[in-house]
């Protein structure tokens, strides 16, 4: 072959590589997914077991750094939040989705029972008639028939312009899998969530949508399930990486909905780790480490938020449905009960952890009521007498005629609880802290379902439509590790958050009606949003704080030019909110903030009438510092500068030789570019124009 002709050959070759090389990103590009951008993003993040007080611990640095308004993010925290008793998993999932409480979302714990005989443990469905005066048939619960009270997914398809709304729902555990994937508004879709993932259980994929083991507990996959890894022993995702890695994916790829591909603007998430540690061993350095996990987690979703630049739309509510509780101590109410002389004939022990559901076996046994007292007296002993060890409370789920009427019964001491339905035992009891029940069997390190691990973590996290605040509580007995007691403060924190009120909030952001059934006591959480009354008056602004430069150098004395604005008005809240803008606000123009008091490496200093002020200073470390901006009555902000070691050969910034790199150029871009070589530069970086 003559040379000439093989280098043609060559740069022929070359330049079809270099085309297959440029055609799957060329593909990526056209097959972005449909975004409803006048929407914004939200999140529900469930950090399964995760303890609220674990982060006020510094156990989450990352998530801390959220909620103290770092790393762009602006974070209400509720501090004295409440999970729903039972403290389960499943209850508390149904009730952030449903906004019902135990008493009538129609799952009151992990396991449960049903007065009718049913098709499986799973299913709540019944085959026959109910009976009152037979012995009920112990449930799960994990089964969409179920759940008796509307969920988002339902909501978001049952109105108006259904298509505006994208639902996803992706869950660590199986169980929730199949609590959600209901199948009731559109007889045309596979189930009412656009999009469903879980982890496949039996061997083999995906099964077939006839053998959906879903709508029937078969043993056969669902047919939304994934072959992801799992933990052998629990059947769970095997860490919260596998779980965010189908987030990402379904952000950036978008998922199969009305006939489209569409990106999510309604994502319900469950993260599994922490729990599946906190139960094998207590919550310890293992459980701390696992919260760590899952801290890693959460800012690689951050991360690709604002590189895709969808940061300024997202709102996530990251939150858990109960803590945990470590439990060395054991016993058995099934040993008190018969040590009582009462026949294992008459009851029924639904076991949840640190709380178990007692049912009668003839709940229209006119003896029921002496009957129940009797089971009472054995767990926790004698009224007016030193209570048993190991048990905190034992309550009647209706009035006792036999036992002081409403004297010891959930509504008489606890109505806040809301969980005293036709599903819940006649007589439930709570474990002390430490210790936990084990009938039929549990060698559980960690527990919960106690009012002890009610405790949980609350917080709306987002951009500029998210207000920057701690909202401060009183915790009650039990709710702390400093003293014991049932955690019953719900109605001395009117101003707290508790995981029913997670629907109505989700739902009003994206302007639809909270779902149907929900407790008249959940509420949409308007004080975590920058809002405007009716008149229009603003209720809050927040400060915008932006500096130049953006980075220093290590022991240079340097001058930070700082601006404090407010971005508009404020926005309306929900039905109205307009996500069309960059900021999901109405854009009225940046107004300047004057006399704002700016924090900034040990020195303060007011802005002028513009909204400026220069502070000169020199940053002794390597590092991130932060500068806040305040002043009464508006939100603060917050930006940072980062300093950087010096580099040989020039600097970056304003305080080298020229522009260095892409944040240098920004820097100057900010204010004004110092020559025309430092615009030429930056042009050939895509900076400057």
């Amino acid at each position: 072959m003559k040379l000439p002709h093989f280098r043609a050959v060559l740069v022929r070759l070359l330049t079809c590589l270099a085309l297959l090389a440029v055609l799957p990103a060329a593909a990526a590009a056209q097959t972005a997914p449909v975004d409803v951008t006048s929407k914004p993003l939200v999140y529900v993040f469930v950090f399964d077991g995760l303890d609220g007080d674990r982060v006020d611990q510094g156990r989450a640095p990352f998530l801390s750094s959220l909620l103290a308004g770092e790393n762009g993010a602006r974070s209400t925290y509720y501090r004295e939040s409440r999970a729903l008793m039972v403290a389960e998993t499943n209850p508390n999932h149904t009730a952030m989705a449903t906004g019902a409480y135990g008493n009538s979302s129609g799952i009151p714990g992990n396991s449960f029972a049903v007065y009718s005989p049913t098709a499986n443990r799973d299913s709540c469905a019944p085959t026959g008639p109910i009976n009152l005066s037979t012995a009920p048939t112990v449930v799960s619960g994990e089964n969409a028939n179920c759940v008796n009270a509307e969920t988002v997914f339902q909501a978001a398809e049952s109105q108006p312009n259904p298509q505006e709304i994208t639902t996803a729902g992706i869950f660590g555990k199986p169980k929730l899998g199949r609590i959600f994937a209901s199948r009731t508004v559109d007889g045309n879709k596979s189930f009412d969530a656009d999009f469903l993932f879980a982890p496949c259980e039996g061997s083999g994929g995906p099964g077939p949508e006839s053998g959906d083991s879903s709508s029937g507990g078969g043993s056969g996959n669902p047919s939304y399930c994934r072959p992801i890894p799992t933990n052998p022993a629990t059947g769970t995702a095997r860490d919260d990486a596998v779980v965010m890695d189908e987030v990402l994916r379904t952000v950036r790829e978008g998922v199969p909905a009305d006939g489209q591909t569409k990106r999510p603007n309604l994502t319900f998430v469950n993260f599994p780790t922490i729990d599946q540690v906190g139960h094998g061993f207590g919550a310890g350095p293992a459980y701390d480490q696992a919260i760590a996990m899952a801290d890693a987690q959460l800012r690689r979703f951050v991360d690709q938020q604002k590189q895709l630049g969808l940061w300024q739309r997202t709102v996530m509510v990251a939150l858990s449905d109960h803590s945990m509780d470590t439990t060395p101590e054991k016993f058995s109410l099934d040993q008190r009960f018969r040590a009582a002389g009462i026949s294992s004939s008459s009851y029924r022990i639904v076991q949840n952890g640190s709380a178990a559901l007692v049912y009668l076996t003839d709940r229209a046994s006119p003896d029921r009521f002496t009957l129940l007292k009797r089971l009472r007296e054995a767990a926790i002993g004698p009224s007016g007498v030193m209570r048993l060890p190991g048990v905190m409370e034992a309550l009647y789920r209706e009035d006792n005629p036999a036992d002081g009427g409403a004297t010891n019964t959930i509504g008489g001491v606890h109505p806040e609880w809301r969980i005293a339905g036709d599903r819940t035992g006649d007589l439930l009891v709570s474990a002390d802290t430490a210790s936990a029940f084990s009938d039929p069997i549990n060698p559980l390190a960690g527990n919960h379902g106690g009012p002890q691990t009610r405790d949980n973590f609350f917080a709306v996290i987002g951009g500029d439509l998210v207000r920057q605040q701690t909202l401060n509580g009183q915790p009650g007995p039990g709710c702390t590790d400093a003293q014991a007691g049932s955690c019953d403060d719900t109605a001395q924190n009117p101003g707290q958050a508790e995981n029913v009120d997670v629907s109505a909030t989700v739902m009003e952001l994206l302007g639809r009606a909270a779902p149907a059934n929900r407790d008249p006591a959940s509420r949409m959480l308007s004080e975590a949003f920058v809002s405007q009354d009716p008149g229009g008056d603003p209720v809050s602004r927040a400060i915008r704080l932006t500096v130049s430069p953006t980075r220093a150098t290590v022991g240079r004395r340097t001058r930070f030019r700082f601006t404090a604005t407010t971005a508009g008005e404020g926005s309306e809240l929900p039905p109205r909110i307009d996500c069309s803008a960059r900021a999901c606000r109405s854009q009225a123009g940046a107004t300047p903030v004057s006399g704002a008091r700016v924090r900034f490496a040990g020195r303060t200093a007011r802005t002028d009438s513009q909204g400026r002020v220069t502070i000169t200073a020199k940053l002794r470390r390597v590092g991130r510092f932060t500068a806040r901006a305040t002043k009464s009555g508006l939100d603060p902000g917050s930006t940072a500068v980062r300093a950087v070691r010096r580099k040989r050969g020039g600097g970056g910034g304003q305080n080298g030789r020229g522009p260095r790199g892409r944040s240098g150029c920004e820097d100057q871009r900010n204010s004004q570019f110092r020559s025309e070589r430092d615009r030429q530069r930056c042009k050939r970086i895509g900076v400057a124009r």
